[in-house]
């Protein structure tokens, strides 16, 4: 009883603030929702046919940035069209009706908080087939919890399936790269003043970007990415992303650090988030000051960069090709040897290297060591050779800076070494290897 009178109690609380329109008006799309005590504005929506079981459902999509329609796609036909398993890294409600349009369940995420009902306890609305739009609203009042308020309020009237795509933003002219806002490290500033933004390898299979954050213009470099981490441009962030904005990677390097650069992802989120037809915008926060490894650091930052290069194409995995017949049917082909991947930690270190850290999620790592840059240097080459790493292109060794390049079989390393006091400091940018702990 008390059930029902709740939910009729939120219909007319909906009812109240739905405006009377004309036969020749559409009906207004919006509302916000509140996760884990932050709020947030639900501009973009998708509406599509689900299904649980032997039931067909509507379900309803909502997000404060475009939504990835191919991604959904995916998730609806290799699940038997269920979205159960859909996975996203944005902010996002998931609203699911009946196909009598009755409310029956939702489920949302933000910045690493929940919340789900999927009983419709508390949930008020209704949904209704128009032509080829799905137009409806949807109420949880707000309620604090011990992980925050929660609640929200939406109005839609959505495209119902996939082919009314949400278009990109376009920019009336040029991106001019811009960045301000805050970037501190143990309590003391750095102004960030140069940014640039460029398509990655993909990750999680979704398409990846980089920014890359720095005092001083780094434009004309080759690899800014690596030459900002080794504090060549000054303070620098340097921040991995998916195409819906979900930060996988981020790199801190601060003047004030005595370790530097670090990974940090921890509590980084991207607060705002455009990805438009080449350029990106948006806003990374930390909400509040971060401790890592000792080192405290804070960033609240704007941007909006042009995106340079292409879009990578998605990792497919290819059979081995079949091998050659050979001209005498009685003698078997010969297989080509194939090199088993390499753990990360059984590369042969230099025995004096110290703070040693692997970065699993960015395949990456980096220690120290006191002997000099070009001693370690072609000390280290000499025992990867002995590994059966392969030279790749020529090598730079000088007394101030060493980059070598290095292959085996499908695994990579690029490593960079640079003068630390009397010692060195190494970074190992790494592909095709084992990066799970060793058993002992």
């Amino acid at each position: 009883m008390r059930r029902n009178y709740a939910r009729l109690m939120a219909v007319i609380w909906i009812l109240c603030f739905v405006p009377i329109l004309r036969a020749d008006e559409k009906p207004p799309t919006g509302g916000t929702m509140t996760v884990g005590g932050r709020t947030y504005q639900l501009t973009k929506f998708a509406a599509y046919e689900s299904g649980r079981g032997d039931e067909a459902l509507i379900t309803v999509l909502a997000s404060d940035r475009n939504l990835p329609l191919e991604r959904i796609k995916k998730t609806l036909a290799e699940n038997d069209g269920s979205d159960d398993r859909l996975s996203l890294a944005q902010p996002y409600l998931k609203v699911v009706y009946r196909k009598s349009g009755e409310i029956q369940a939702c489920h949302a995420w933000a910045d690493n908080a929940s919340f789900s009902e999927p009983d419709g306890q508390g949930l008020a609305g209704q949904v209704k087939l128009v032509g080829n739009r799905v137009q409806g609203q949807a109420i949880l009042q707000s309620k604090s919890l011990a992980g925050g308020e929660r609640g929200f309020s939406v109005l839609f009237d959505a495209p119902w399936g996939f082919d009314a795509a949400t278009p990109k933003s376009k920019p009336s002219g040029p991106v001019k790269p811009t960045v301000s806002g805050k970037f501190t490290g143990n309590g003391k500033p750095a102004r960030l003043a140069f940014v640039s933004a460029r398509w990655r390898e993909s990750f999680a299979d979704k398409s990846a970007l980089m920014l890359i954050f720095t005092e001083k213009d780094h434009s004309k470099a080759q690899r800014p990415d690596i030459k900002a981490g080794f504090g060549d441009f000054g303070g620098a962030l340097i921040i991995s992303f998916s195409d819906d904005g979900g930060i996988f990677g981020c790199e801190v390097g601060h003047a004030a650090h005595s370790k530097k650069p670090f990974s940090s992802l921890g509590n980084i989120r991207m607060a705002e988030f455009d990805l438009g037809e080449g350029f990106v915008t948006g806003r990374i926060a930390t909400d509040g000051v971060q401790d890592t490894f000792d080192q405290k650091w804070e960033v609240d930052i704007k941007f909006a960069a042009p995106v340079t290069g292409r879009v990578p194409k998605p990792t497919v995995s290819k059979s081995p090709p079949a091998a050659k017949k050979s001209a005498d049917p009685s003698t078997p082909p010969t297989p080509k040897p194939a090199v088993a991947a390499l753990n990360v930690r059984d590369l042969p270190l230099p025995k004096d290297a110290t703070d040693v850290e692997y970065k699993d999620l960015v395949e990456q790592m980096a220690f120290r060591s006191p002997t000099k840059v070009q001693s370690l240097a072609n000390d280290f080459a000499k025992k990867l050779a002995e590994q059966g790493w392969k030279g790749e292109g020529g090598d730079l060794v000088t007394a101030k800076t060493a980059i070598l390049n290095r292959t085996r079989g499908e695994a990579t390393l690029t490593i960079m070494v640079k003068p630390a006091g009397s010692g060195s400091t190494v970074q190992i940018f790494a592909t095709g290897l084992e990066w799970g702990e060793k058993p002992e």
